[in-house]
């Protein structure tokens, strides 16, 4: 996908930036970490805070709103999320065939707590952690190269590091 779109997804990139990694993703969940850790303690879940749009189940909407109030700058909910030597970068899509339309949103590697790959029987998904404990679940969209994402941003944050 990268390579097919590397105008439109390189051409908001700062001077000296470098796209690392990128592919479509569709939200499949919001929430905070800390209503999940509750969750798990045994609470009741109508006690811990958590919204409907946490749920897998719960309409696009609610979950694109949870996120947005959580701190994600969604552009919607299906997106493209991509990872530079800076920072993790956000495009909106087109309607159809969901192509890279223009960078709405980054988030600076100082704000993104954790990218991790989360693997489930047919699907490959990514969890974005924020330094706060806002968390989404975004679901690959026509790949199966999310991974890919996660270790670009991984590799980015050790090598700003040393």
């Amino acid at each position: 996908m990268r390579r097919r779109h590397a105008e439109q997804l390189e051409r908001d990139l700062d001077e000296g930036e470098m796209l690392l990694a990128a592919n479509r993703v569709v939200l499949v969940s919001a929430s905070s970490v800390a209503n999940l850790v509750a969750s798990a303690r045994g609470r009741d879940r109508a006690h811990t805070g958590t919204p409907l749009a946490t749920r897998r189940l719960a309409p696009r909407h609610l979950k694109l709103s949870t996120a947005r109030q959580l701190g994600f700058p969604l552009p919607g909910w299906i997106f493209v999320l991509g990872v530079s030597n800076r920072r993790v970068l956000l495009w909106r899509t087109s309607p159809m065939l969901a192509a890279p339309h223009s960078l709405a949103a980054s988030l600076p590697f100082d704000q993104v707590a954790a990218l991790r790959g989360l693997r489930r029987l047919g699907a490959t998904r990514l969890s974005i952690v924020l330094d706060g404990g806002a968390m989404v679940v975004v679901q690959a969209l026509w790949s199966r190269h999310l991974a890919d994402v996660a270790t670009a941003f991984d590799d980015a944050r050790a090598a700003r590091r040393s």
